[in-house]
């Protein structure tokens, strides 16, 4: 790859795999989730994909006021980022642009309620297309039924020292 590549390609954790095997010029196997980005890692073009999913999984975590304290689901586009709490509804709204280190949260602006609700629209086709319905017990289930192991027991036998 050559040095010195910039790009504004969205780049999601699914990505890596297929964009890695896209560089190596290797096969993506059939079922592999993510796009291969190569081009735009190669600083070719950077409109494969618009916005990405983005989430927290499961409650908890440091810091709580800026990751929240419970599960939550958003898009990020290459001008926005929007989020929704599982458990209390639009949460953030920021102008990637404008705004570069999210200082101003945009959520409960009258003036960009309709940016708001597209954000929310385009959030929802992401989780659909993710097989997401933003319910960690589902998810959870879903998980064990696609792997046929029970993930509770997956740690039932004590670790050795």
């Amino acid at each position: 790859m050559p040095r010195g590549i910039t790009t504004d390609a969205l780049l999601s954790p699914v990505d890596i795999m297929p964009t890695l095997l896209g560089l190596a010029e290797v096969p993506c196997p059939a079922g592999v989730e993510g796009l291969n980005l190569a081009d735009a890692a190669l600083g070719r073009r950077s409109d494969q994909q618009d916005a990405l999913l983005i989430m927290k999984m499961l409650p908890g975590g440091n810091p709580w006021i800026i990751n929240a304290a419970t599960e939550w689901r958003g898009v990020r586009t290459k001008t926005h980022t929007y989020a929704r709490l599982l458990d209390g509804g639009p949460w953030i709204l920021y102008d990637n642009k404008n705004d570069p280190y999210q200082m101003k949260n945009l959520v409960n602006d009258p003036a960009h309620k309709a940016l708001r609700d597209e954000m929310e629209s385009r959030m929802k086709v992401l989780l659909e297309k993710a097989h997401d319905p933003c319910d960690t017990k589902a998810i959870t289930k879903y998980i064990a039924d696609q792997s046929k192991t029970s993930l509770r027991a997956i740690h039932t036998k004590p670790l050795e020292p």
